[in-house]
């Protein structure tokens, strides 16, 4: 299974979550667009770069919404839509 939108709370489930998009995408490479921070919130646009280990289909840009507590990624949503991402940050395009 690639990575699609989900959530993950806590630095073990991050960490899952990271290594499923290697599992899914032996060779990704992650690229950041875009970053903007608001409050304990930091919206990131990333493009993967890479193609499924089982499928061969390339990947695609993703969205995200990280909520930082101590300096540090407490939470992680993925988004595959923009827009859904930037006003869970409270901002619009």
């Amino acid at each position: 299974r690639g990575p699609g939108p989900r959530r993950a709370s806590g630095i073990d489930a991050i960490g899952k979550l990271f290594a499923s998009w290697l599992e899914a995408y032996p060779h990704l490479r992650l690229e950041i667009q875009e970053a903007e921070a608001r409050d304990d919130k930091v919206f990131l646009w990333i493009r993967f770069t890479g193609h499924g280990a089982a499928s061969g289909i390339p990947s695609r840009w993703s969205w995200h919404v990280l909520t930082l507590r101590d300096d540090k990624a407490a939470r992680v949503v993925e988004y595959m839509d923009r827009r859904e991402a930037l006003e869970a940050m409270g901002l619009s395009e």
